[in-house]
Formats: C-alpha cells, structure tokens, sequence
C-alpha cells in the first residue's frame, strides 16, 4: 500500500463534541490530509454548518452523504470508525475494504463494549486491559484474539490529548467531569453535591491553590440540567479559598457571565497546565491521566458497577469507599493513587508491537493500516483454503 491515500473516515453525529474529537487526530497529526482520501459525514442539517467552520478552511477533504450513492470508495482501502451507528453496518459489508474501530478514547463505559462492535474487522485499544474488557464482556473470543489478532493495542495513540502535565508541588488540582450520556443507562457523571463535597474536602486537605475545571464538551446535549448543576457546584466551591479556572472547548460570551468570578481558558490554545492530581468520572480522560503518570481519583456512583466490565486487575480504582455516596478519606491517598498507576502502567498503555511505541502518531497510523489489510488478506485465504 502506498504511503499517501490510505485510509477514508465515516462519522454518522449530530453531536458538536464528536467534530472536535476528530479534528483533535488531525491536529495530533494521528490522522493526516495527505493519507486520508477522505471523510464522510452523515447529511444532518443542524451540524452541517459547524463542520464547514472546523474543515473548510483546512486540506482535509470531506464530503457529505444524504445518500448510500454518494458513498464512493476505491477497493483495499481502510475505513476508520470513531464512533458506534447504525448507518457503519451497511459500510462494514463493503468486504474489499477494511474497517477499522478506534473508538473516541478507552474508557469503560458499556459504549466501549457494545455487541454491534464485532462488525469491524479491527478493534483498537490502549493495552492489554481493552483486550480482557473485550473477553470478559464476551465481545470477542480467544482465537479472535491470538489468531486474527481482531484487537489491537496501539498504546496512547486513540486515547486523545490533553495539556495537563504533572508537577507535583504546585498546589492545582483538575476536575474533569464527563457528560450525563446519550442514555440515562450511561450516565458517569459525578457532577452534583456529592462530588462537590468530595472536591472541597480534597481542595482544603491539600491546601489546593487553583482548581482547573474541565466539562465534557457534550455536557448538557442530552439533558440540559447538567450544566445548570455545574454551576451550582461551582457557586459552592467559590465559598473556599481557591482560584477556580474553567477550561472549556469554545469560549461563548454567555459564559463570562453564566462564570462570574471564575477564570475562563479555550482548550484551543494550546499550553502546558501543570497540576498535582486530577479528579474524573469513568470516562476517556482518566486514560489519559494516567498516560501522564497523574495521580488520578475517579468518582462514581456504585449503583453502576454492576453493569460494568471492569478487568480484575484494575478493580483497585473502583473500591466502593471511592464512590460518591461512600467515600472515605483516610483510605484514600494520591500518593497511593500514582503508586498503583505505574505499577499497572504497562497493562493499560501497550502496543501490538514494540517499536510502535517510538514512532510518531502519523506513521504508527500507516504501519496499522498495512497491518489490518495484509492480516485481513491472510485470514480470508486461509479460510478459502478450509473449503
């Protein structure tokens, strides 16, 4: 396969958030304009103008489908996937082509672990942690594994970025609460009064100096309360002593006054925020904490584990004396927190191959997508050769 021209993108989302996930791999240079033939979004008329503002003025190329007709694919390319849609399946029976799931983040959200994910021919995950999620949620089996090698851990590739970098003696906390879901069922937001006691027992038990707050980009999509309920957290924290600063994806001139008091950062301006530990839900931004070897907490409500598939060895994170209704300060430590981390750090960040880990975003990309179709090929002679 040739360097250039590799790979195409279908994006079915009427959300704004997922537009700035993508354009984040572009801006990562995970993805590239010169390796990706094109994207593909799904035809809706209310994000139709925001995705014009994000890609028109770049090299990217993209197109919009209103119809199956308009989907045009040279053969033996790959096909990558961000996000979970019904309209993917008519794509994924296109079989000269190879799709490829990176998903938006590793998280173990029940989205991660969705049965229609068996429909592509790769899976990709952070570490060895996806592949067991993967197993024990019966997803996949063994031989899907070892044999076909259907998932594939590319370490921090697809784990998304952020600009928080560990410094252990400044005094700033982060809190990065998730969304309340597209479902009421996946709902991980910690946002509330429980979270906000949690915050402040945290802000004076180590004399935190600046708190940075950092919503999901989705917050309020689904149910509009969420962000009225973040406001309150706030309110209340504004009560300690502590300079509070909201990171936020884009910056509305209703925010200077819906935040008053507060410090308002765009994520779109790229700089190092140096914190000493981080707060977050069950959701892709504690995957990328503790890529940066951050102490991280994750709040959430007990109620949900249940209905997770949580790897044993990682079950430490999710104790029930860490949740919202039960939290316990004097068996909890940061310290212990980082701890744990490095001593798990290679089963939740590794790669397929070793000396992906070294290379740059782009050509990690281009390895995996001559991976895919050459592994592709040989599992589809192999099974020629059975009959």
């Amino acid at each position: 396969m040739p360097e250039n021209n590799l790979y195409y993108i279908y994006i079915d989302s009427k959300i704004e958030g997922t537009i700035d996930q993508l354009m984040s791999y572009f801006q990562a240079d995970i993805f590239n304009s010169d390796d990706c033939i094109c994207i593909y979004f799904k035809f809706y008329k209310d994000i139709k103008k925001y995705i014009k503002n994000k890609f028109g003025s770049t090299k990217i190329k993209f197109k919009f489908i209103r119809k199956n007709s308009d989907l045009v694919f040279i053969a033996d390319k790959v096909v990558f996937y961000l996000f979970n849609a019904q309209s993917n399946c008519k794509i994924t029976a296109r079989r000269d082509l190879t799709h490829i799931f990176v998903t938006h983040g590793e998280s173990h959200k029940l989205a991660s672990i969705k049965p229609i994910i068996r429909i592509y021919d790769f899976v990709i995950t952070s570490g060895q942690v996806g592949i067991e999620r993967f197993l024990k949620a019966h997803i996949f089996n063994s031989y899907n594994v070892n044999h076909e090698h259907r998932i594939l851990t590319m370490g921090d590739t697809f784990i998304g970025q952020n600009d928080y970098v560990f410094k252990p003696e400044c005094q700033s906390l982060l809190y990065a609460p998730t969304w309340e879901g597209g479902i009421p069922g996946e709902n991980y937001s910690s946002i509330g009064q429980h979270a906000t006691q949690i915050l402040i027992s945290i802000i004076q038990q180590h004399a935190i100096q600046k708190l940075y707050i950092q919503p999901h980009p989705n917050l309020g999509h689904r149910d509009n309360s969420y962000s009225f309920h973040l406001k309150q957290m706030i309110n209340e924290i504004k009560k300690v002593a502590v300079e509070i600063v909201l990171v936020k994806s884009q910056i509305k001139l209703a925010d200077h006054w819906s935040y008053r008091g507060c410090k308002l950062i765009s994520q779109s301006y790229k700089q190092n925020i140096e914190i000493s530990a981080a707060v977050t839900d069950i959701s892709a931004m504690e995957m990328q904490l503790i890529n940066k070897q951050i102490p991280t907490l994750v709040l959430f409500d007990e109620h949900y584990l249940n209905t997770l598939i949580i790897p044993k060895r990682v079950q430490y994170l999710y104790a029930v004396n860490r949740s919202l209704h039960s939290f316990n300060f004097e068996e909890f430590s940061f310290s212990q927190q980082k701890n744990e981390i490095q001593k798990h750090y290679d089963y939740l960040i590794s790669y397929c191959e070793e000396n992906l880990r070294i290379l740059p975003f782009r050509q990690r990309i281009q390895w995996l997508c001559r991976f895919a179709h050459d592994k592709k090929m040989k599992i589809h002679q192999e099974n020629l050769e059975l009959y």
